[in-house]
């Protein structure tokens, strides 16, 4: 393709030509909603087809969607890690606060469950997790770190008041079920709203994370207790 000399530097053209008329950017379309492997082929028949007319050596393939294919995994990876991080220093804490290391491993369940439960929802979907997933993940992550803490914080409060375990954890859960359905509730409507709009990444973003606090939810009033009852009978806690 040439550029002609006297082309108009007015409206869109203007933004594709620098000031000396020296290079200019060609855009290609291509769909917000492909994957990084679809893109990634385009790039690759894209250089193929400028390399078959001689000019591979003085054109560069760029722009949003081929950084995205190209270094957002590389994002998504080094904040996935930072989520396992995030959870072993958390664990270690609740160890040492606590100071009780089966209170601390127990505490893994509820908050890597919604992790977990959502990355395996976008295998079996054949789904990546991108940016947008990530941060999702990690708004339920605290979410449910919040909860976990405040049960065990209850739990071994109630402890001092010489019930059985049985009684400790039903008081612990009459205590917190409110606030905490109430606060993952309107969590969940507000976010699932969000899985209504018409631009895709906020759409993912609303569902994954609605979807995350929901199992969060679901782990801290149904599977973290039954746990915490275990540890107060085994003397654990």
């Amino acid at each position: 393709m040439l550029l002609v000399p006297d082309m108009p530097q007015q409206g869109f053209a203007a933004r594709l030509v620098d000031d000396l008329q020296s290079t200019f950017s060609l855009p290609v379309p291509t769909s917000l909603l492909n994957g990084p492997d679809t893109i990634r082929a385009e790039v690759s028949q894209i250089k193929e087809r400028l390399d078959a007319a001689g000019v591979g050596d003085i054109a560069t393939v760029t722009g949003y969607s081929f950084l995205a294919a190209t270094q957002m995994p590389v994002l998504v990876d080094g904040l996935r890690m930072s989520f396992y991080i995030a959870i072993s220093v958390m664990t270690v804490l609740i160890a040492l606060i606590l100071r009780s290391v089966p209170i601390a491993l127990v505490t893994l369940v509820p908050n890597l469950l919604p992790i977990l439960g959502i990355e395996a929802w976008m295998v079996l979907t054949s789904q990546t997790v991108t940016l947008t997933g990530a941060v999702a993940l990690l708004v339920a992550f605290g979410i449910a770190v919040d909860n976990t803490i405040h049960i065990v914080n209850r739990v071994r409060l109630l402890q001092c008041e010489n019930a059985t375990s049985q009684q400790v954890v039903e008081q612990a859960l009459a205590a917190l079920v409110s606030p905490i359905m109430t606060t993952s509730l309107l969590l969940i409507v507000g976010f699932a709203l969000t899985a209504f709009s018409a631009l895709p990444a906020v759409s993912l973003f609303g569902m994954l994370t609605a979807m995350a606090i929901i199992i969060a939810l679901l782990a801290d009033l149904f599977v973290f207790p039954s746990l915490v009852l275990v540890l107060l009978r085994k003397g654990w806690m």
